[in-house]
């Protein structure tokens, strides 16, 4: 009898427990996202940040009377890449000057097809550009993705389509006026948006529109509602100061205050060969007279 009733108890419990893991797992697959949204490392090829306050003294050297600032956590060699003084200067307060650039991946999770009809960009706050420091890091790169801009100055901004290259928007409609994004299960799709501003500090955000089943869905990025992206415009009164990431610099990689290099640029004395500049001569004055220089010169044809 006692075995029996201990027997009941256990399948009773067994069974109880099942129950709850079965509504559970049902809560949890009910929550997941459709759309997975991972964002790639943000370091482009080229980029500024500002600051609201001037470049940190704390934890770095000075370098003579250019001013010369290496940080003391960014050494010579690798770890002196643009990426990693990238991160460093986000670490301490840096903000993308006028111009974010987000690329990430849009994931399909589900196992049904998915329209995504719209992205928009929100701002949450906007307040006066930061106007600290300016830190630019040189160079030049190209990306062959989807890119889409959006002017967040703007009251209610929209995606365009962007050619990187020509720094010009494309059509003459937003982007998902005419256009969708559509995913079939487990798809995944690049896209990168740059986010533009000249008068604010944007705090901002996405909210993709998406269709599952001829239902409508609003995906929030980034999820956490505590989180924005940043990107701050050009202040009305200028910069305390502006700082180059001179990595290219042979005597090693550095932080060099702009109005400094100037006066190192303007001091240097650019000569050219007598017979470049005779040639150059010659050619002006053909040019001035109507005439191409080749064509007062015998073997050309």
């Amino acid at each position: 009898m006692l075995e029996e009733v201990v027997g009941g108890l256990i399948v009773a419990i067994a069974g109880g427990l099942w129950f709850i893991f079965r509504k559970q797992l049902g809560r949890l697959l009910k929550g997941r996202r459709p759309i997975e949204i991972v964002e790639l490392a943000r370091t482009p090829e080229a980029w500024q940040m500002s600051l609201s306050r001037t470049l940190p003294e704390a934890g770095r050297p000075s370098f003579g009377k250019a001013k010369s600032l290496v940080p003391l956590n960014i050494a010579y060699g690798s770890s002196s890449l643009p990426e990693i003084v990238h991160q460093w200067t986000r670490s301490v307060g840096g903000i993308d000057y006028r111009m974010t650039r987000l690329r990430c991946l849009l994931q399909n999770n589900v196992d049904e097809p998915i329209c995504i009809t719209n992205i928009k960009v929100t701002v949450h706050k906007r307040h006066p550009p930061a106007r600290g420091a300016l830190v630019t890091c040189p160079s030049a790169g190209s990306n062959e993705t989807l890119v889409l801009t959006v002017d967040l100055d703007e009251a209610l901004p929209k995606l365009w389509a962007f050619e990187e290259m020509a720094h010009e928007t494309v059509g003459s409609d937003p982007y998902f006026a005419k256009h969708t994004i559509n995913l079939e299960a487990k798809e995944i799709f690049d896209i990168c948006i740059v986010a533009k501003t000249e008068k604010f500090l944007c705090e901002w955000h996405l909210k993709v529109e998406c269709l599952i089943n001829g239902k409508n869905k609003i995906i929030r990025f980034p999820a956490d509602r505590k989180h924005y992206f940043r990107t701050s415009g050009q202040p009305k009164a200028g910069f305390v100061e502006q700082w180059d990431w001179a990595w290219y610099d042979e005597a090693g990689p550095s932080f060099i205050e702009v109005s400094e290099r100037n006066k190192e640029l303007d001091s240097y004395t650019f000569t050219t060969p007598p017979s470049l500049e005779e040639e150059w001569l010659d050619s002006t004055e053909n040019t001035l007279e109507g005439t191409k220089p080749e064509d007062d010169k015998p073997g050309y044809k």
